[in-house]
């Protein structure tokens, strides 16, 4: 994800220093022009959040279709009419404006074709990295955790992603449950691959408790030192699910 910038102080300087190349907002009716001070790109490149300097107190925020890399620092010129963001010294560069986030209101006001507005939550998704995304959800999990605790209906992914904010005993109480869960899921259904999403978002040493574990009370074998890691049945172990003494013998305390 790119998310490139100019200091406030800097881009004052840059649009100062070419003052006299750039319209005047107020008197010129059929476009908006402005300078890029941030641009916000997402991962796959298909969104571009852009902040743009356009002669007001408040900056002008975009949504565009593509990669916009070549735009920061660069005098552009917006059709509202069109919905399409040009490169100022270049008129065959453009891109597709999706939507206007935020329009300062000396802009309202000016008489320009005004862009479609926008939602700043919805523009800002569609340039969050997964990682952001992950995060914002697992806020929310642990919002919901502190009002309803676990008494509220947790589908299993929605505990391993909780896990991710939790700590401490807290922590150990919510693997063991989740673990069982998963180790009931597996007795119907035959899939490892929740049991190896638990064990990334453990520490090591309850990782390597977790694998003592399922050897001791099922024959699932748990592979750490595989990238990812991997969960299995063992064909030659003799084990069979316990759920009952696993139920007994949470595996944060067992011996390494």
């Amino acid at each position: 994800m790119d998310r490139a910038k100019i200091g406030y102080k800097a881009a004052a300087n840059l649009t100062n220093s070419l003052r006299t190349d750039l319209p005047d907002n107020g008197k010129d009716r059929d476009y908006i022009f402005g300078v890029v001070i941030a641009s916000e790109i997402s991962e796959d490149r298909r969104r571009t959040l852009l902040t743009i300097a356009a002669g007001e107190p408040e900056s002008l925020v975009v949504l565009v279709s593509g990669g916009a890399d070549s735009f920061l620092e660069k005098f552009v010129r917006i059709d509202g009419a069109q919905s399409r963001l040009f490169s100022a010294g270049d008129k065959r560069i453009f891109l597709s404006i999706v939507g206007a986030a935020t329009i300062p209101i000396g802009l309202k006001s000016s008489g320009e074709p005004m862009l479609e507005l926008i939602s700043f939550r919805r523009a800002k998704k569609a340039v969050q990295t997964e990682a952001q995304r992950i995060a914002i959800a697992r806020g929310k999990l642990a919002i919901r955790y502190e009002r309803e605790g676990l008494q509220a209906s947790w589908s299993i992914g929605e505990f391993v992603q909780l896990l991710g904010v939790l700590g401490g005993s807290k922590k150990d109480e919510l693997a063991q449950i989740t673990a069982l869960r998963i180790l009931k899921h597996l007795m119907k259904t035959g899939d490892c691959s929740a049991l190896a999403k638990l064990a990334v978002e453990l520490s090591p040493d309850r990782r390597d408790r977790l694998k003592v574990w399922l050897k001791e009370y099922s024959p699932i074998k748990l592979s750490l030192d595989t990238q990812p890691i991997m969960a299995r049945f063992n064909r030659h172990s003799e084990r069979s699910f316990a759920i009952k003494e696993a139920a007994e013998n949470p595996f944060y305390k067992m011996p390494k």
